[in-house]
């Protein structure tokens, strides 16, 4: 769509912008599908950023943090069958989607307001924990495990999944 698109950017010095998220650049447990598709368009926005500076085209990567949508309750829940899947894993996930949120409609016009007046391309942080996030992101990533580990209380998820394991291979 860009490439179909990009004369009439250019000609209106206009702005591209995507969807990241906060999982493109943190390690979110069970999530990393997700993590490294965001990822993966955080870099092309970053070289896309470079080839459209030329022709004075932004580029924006909104890096969103918790916001109330129905996204959540596209995630499926661990299988029973899973290596990973325990009453700890479950709570902890759990944890994760009931953390604090912004509206949606708040966020949008966030995001509406910096298509409108940021001045360059840039990667913006929207949404609840969004900056909290992207500072993180800054740490080393040994760091920032070992935080997600505390936070989320991952240590007793790990356990468990060890125990689970440990019973399958004496069976």
């Amino acid at each position: 769509m860009t490439k179909e698109f990009s004369q009439l950017l250019i000609n209106s010095k206009g702005c591209i912008s995507f969807t990241g998220s906060v999982a493109s650049i943190l390690p979110v447990p069970w999530n990393a599908i997700y993590g490294a598709s965001k990822a993966a368009l955080k870099h092309y926005c970053e070289i896309l950023s470079l080839e459209m500076r030329p022709f004075n085209v932004k580029v924006l990567n909104f890096i969103t943090g918790g916001v109330d949508t129905e996204i959540f309750e596209l995630f499926k829940p661990i299988p029973e069958s899973s290596r990973y899947y325990s009453e700890a894993t479950e709570k902890s996930l759990h944890s994760l989607n009931d953390a604090h949120k912004m509206d949606s409609k708040t966020y949008a016009k966030k995001v509406v307001n910096d298509i409108l007046h940021t001045n360059r391309s840039r990667e913006v942080p929207r949404g609840a924990g969004a900056t909290a996030g992207y500072l993180l992101s800054l740490l080393p990533i040994s760091i920032v495990s070992f935080l997600f580990i505390k936070v989320f209380k991952l240590d007793g998820v790990f356990e468990a999944i060890r125990q689970k394991a440990k019973a399958r291979f004496v069976e």
